[in-house]
């Protein structure tokens, strides 16, 4: 989230910014098997260096694109945000950058810079190699380092480098000066931050789309022993007024359309008094929001105050209890045992808000007895008890309490080994392997209890308990009559809409006159149906191209067919040239195809191009549903009410560039101009091996790519092109030729496409070749 507010107080501040999501980029651009580098048990991946060689060399042209599009935009800063898992992917970006353009200003801040500092144990510790202890990083690749909040840091800097002056401000600092005691001012009232820019976000990239975070706070008001949260906001907490917290809800879910918030907060109900003021708010306004948040277990939290909540939209509470053994509590400095335990989660879960905890294994000091204790109360936690969120071994957590107190944990670590998980006690009862061990055991006895684990199914054992037990017959029956009951409608609604399609066609296909002495046949979709005409089979280019023609030679007794399909792409009208040659033995055909190639995949052959582009799997599924009529209504409803993208967005998302572009600038389009180049081959083939001839149309607006393909068949195979292009450009004002979709022709434009079509016909005596 402090991307998103640095970026709103610049621009509050008259300073133009953009924001790039480098991990949404590269997540959306990896492939299936770079995806799982996200998992968390890949996270040593990104934050060892040895590893990283690795997984950085699949993404060096991901790298070098970004860098180049930095470099190109000519930034004048550019920032980054700092944790564990990004560190290593920064350097290697921000080196990238400078060797394009050394005077852009990189700034490093962040969560991970806060304890690069002399007076840590181990100062540049995150800057620095774990294996070497040489610095990964110097002051002609990194100019500036943010300690504490970057709004104000961030602006400082932008005007200092706009004004060429020093930067004044104590939290911005260099690598050749880390002061002994950094002490930037903080932010004293939160309500005067604009509220977070998720506009200059990519949310739809998100894997969670219907919720947007939110912070109540910032700080804590409790010193927990392992934690160094509360060290970064230097053990001060502040808390946001409730209206201002009220009116970014209200803002932000009408503007974004999302009606749900995660709080990210390090506690939410640090002020009571705030909450319920928050609470009187929304129910007083009656907004349908819901909100999620993280906070600690307090016994003045009563059942009145959950029962308001609730009504409040508050959905679940993510309890950081850490140990249910009072020994460990103790030790780990929180401020309540385990029967306020109990007593806060038999409140919340009794006003039917979501409980939730998270638990640390292996703090120092924690016996097996206080393992065992654990465990034994999560099942007496069962009743009250949602999910155990999140389980941890105990880290050394970068300037901790434990981390600067070796002596008074009994902590012990080896040279050269890695504090932050290979420290051990002294009393050899305590190391890496047994925290471990103990983890597992731990997990297995939450899946044996029957509690949610994490993301896992909820309530396993229970599930399985159902089944087993006497409701197993009614339980199956009644899945079993659900699954019926949707199979039924699926396939009545499947033969009705495709009796209603056979009835249409029959309506509305134009009469064959069997005495007609020259027959053309018009191949494509909507163009040629019609679409945007005030009557389609009436001023459509076929009908209007036909009583041109017989005009021209009356007594050839010339007729136009078309077929009423709106949508087809290349294969679909190859399938089905066979039949209609046979039926129509047309002398000549029109081809205007391979405009919806790059959205319409049903009976597709871009399976022969697409195995290098394309997730096989989904795309065969997706072109196996598109098969379905009662798919393609549900689609077509969710497309008309914005909920749905075509395949273009699928499977090529690109933001900002539109996906009909006159000068062709679209990333991708290559596979499926590939895709029309091969079906209209097999056409040309098939037209020449039964002697018909063929004219070559462009559409109204063709892609440049199109357009030179069907050119190039053109001459290949000798066939007349007809280039309406080319004259549409010259038109104007384009309204007068074309419909409300500024794509299909009205009745104007499909009688110059006519008139185009007829003009080369004449030109080539196409027609007066067949009698000679």
């Amino acid at each position: 989230m402090g991307m998103a507010y640095i970026a709103s107080y610049l621009e509050a501040h008259s300073v133009s910014c953009d924001v790039l999501d480098l991990d949404a980029v590269l997540f959306t651009e990896s492939d299936d098997g770079q995806k799982c580098l996200w998992d968390i048990e890949n996270y040593s991946r990104w934050n060892e260096e040895a590893l990283f060689s690795v997984t950085i060399s699949m993404f060096r042209d991901q790298v070098e694109a970004l860098s180049e599009r930095i470099a190109k935009e000519k930034y004048l800063v550019v920032g980054f945000s700092l944790t564990g898992s990004n560190l290593l992917f920064t350097i290697a970006l921000t080196r990238s950058i400078k060797a394009r353009d050394e005077s852009i200003c990189i700034v490093y801040g962040g969560p991970t810079i806060h304890f690069c500092h002399y007076g840590s144990q181990r100062p540049f510790r995150f800057l620095s190699s774990p294996v070497t202890g040489e610095l990964l990083v110097d002051e002609r690749l990194v100019d500036f380092i943010v300690f504490g909040e970057g709004e104000k840091a961030l602006l400082d800097i932008v005007e200092a480098r706009k004004a060429k002056t020093q930067v004044k401000n104590p939290g911005v600092v260099t690598l050749s000066f880390l002061p002994q005691d950094l002490g930037p001012p903080l932010i004293e009232n939160l309500d005067d931050l604009p509220f977070p820019a998720w506009e200059k976000f990519p949310l739809d990239q998100y894997t969670v789309r219907e919720e947007l975070p939110i912070l109540f706070s910032r700080g804590c008001v409790n010193k927990c022993a392992f934690c160094n949260d509360w060290i970064i906001w230097r053990g001060k907490y502040r808390v946001r007024s409730a209206k201002n917290i009220f009116l970014e809800m209200k803002m932000m879910s009408r503007r974004f359309g999302r009606c749900s918030f995660r709080c990210n907060d390090l506690m939410f109900n640090g002020n009571l008094k705030m909450l319920d003021e928050l609470a009187g708010l929304l129910i007083a306004e009656g907004l349908n929001i819901k909100w999620g948040a993280q906070g600690f277990i307090r016994t003045d939290m009563t059942d009145h105050f959950f029962q308001r909540m609730k009504r409040a939209g508050l959905t679940d509470i993510v309890y950081g209890v850490e140990s249910l053994s009072d020994n460990v509590l103790r030790k780990m400095r929180k401020p309540f045992n385990y029967e306020d335990v109990l007593l806060v989660l038999t409140r919340t879960k009794a006003a039917g808000i979501g409980a939730h905890i998270n638990l640390i294994v292996g703090f120092p000091g924690e016996t097996e007895q206080d393992h065992l204790l654990t465990q034994q109360r999560l099942a007496e936690l069962t009743p009250v008890l949602d999910s155990v969120a999140n389980i941890n071994c105990c880290r050394l957590m970068a300037d901790s309490v434990i981390e600067t107190s070796f002596d008074q944990f009994d902590i012990i670590c080896q040279p050269k080994a890695d504090m932050f998980d290979a420290w051990e006690t002294a009393d050899g009862l305590n190391n890496l392997d047994i925290r471990q061990r103990r983890m597992a055991e731990l997990k297995d006895a939450i899946a044996r209890i029957g509690i949610k684990r994490g993301n896992e199914p909820s309530r396993l054992n229970r599930w399985r308990a159902v089944w087993s037990g006497k409701d197993l017959i009614s339980l199956r029956e009644k899945i079993f009559c659900i699954c019926l009951g949707v199979g039924i409608v699926f396939v009545f609604l499947e033969l009705l809409l495709r009796l209603l399609g056979f009835g249409y066609n029959l309506y509305y296909r134009p009469s064959a006159d069997q005495s007609a002495g020259f027959r053309i046949l018009c191949i494509g979709e909507s163009t040629t149906w019609g679409l945007g005409a005030t009557d389609p089979l009436e001023r459509g280019y076929p009908h209007q191209l036909e009583s041109l023609l017989n005009t021209k030679y009356p007594g050839k007794r010339i007729q136009c067919f078309f077929e009423n399909a709106i949508g087809q792409n290349t294969s679909e009208i190859l399938m089905k040239l066979p039949q209609h040659i046979k039926e129509i033995q047309p002398d000549m055909v029109i081809m205007m195809v391979g405009a919806n190639n790059v959205w319409n995949m049903d009976s597709s052959n871009i399976l022969l191009f697409g195995k290098t582009a394309f997730n096989r799997w989904s795309l065969e599924t997706m072109i196996f549903l598109d098969s379905f009529r009662v798919w393609k209504l549900l689609k077509n409803i969710a497309f008309s009410l914005g909920s749905y993208r075509e395949r273009w967005d699928y499977y090529f998302p690109v933001d900002g560039i539109s996906r009909i572009d006159r000068n062709d600038r679209l990333i991708g389009r290559e596979v499926f101009d590939r895709l029309a180049e091969y079906d209209m081959q097999e056409m040309l083939r098939t037209f020449k091996s039964n002697g018909i001839k063929v004219l070559m149309c462009t559409y109204p607006k063709e892609s440049r790519a199109l357009w030179i393909i069907k050119h190039g068949l053109s001459e290949k195979y000798g066939v007349f092109f007809v280039d309406n292009d080319s004259f549409f450009r010259k038109l104007s004002p384009e309204e007068d030729y074309f419909w409300t979709d500024r794509w299909h022709p009205n009745d104007r434009g499909y009688q110059i496409l006519a008139e185009n079509i007829f003009s080369v016909i004449v030109t080539n005596r196409m027609i007066e070749a067949k009698d000679e």
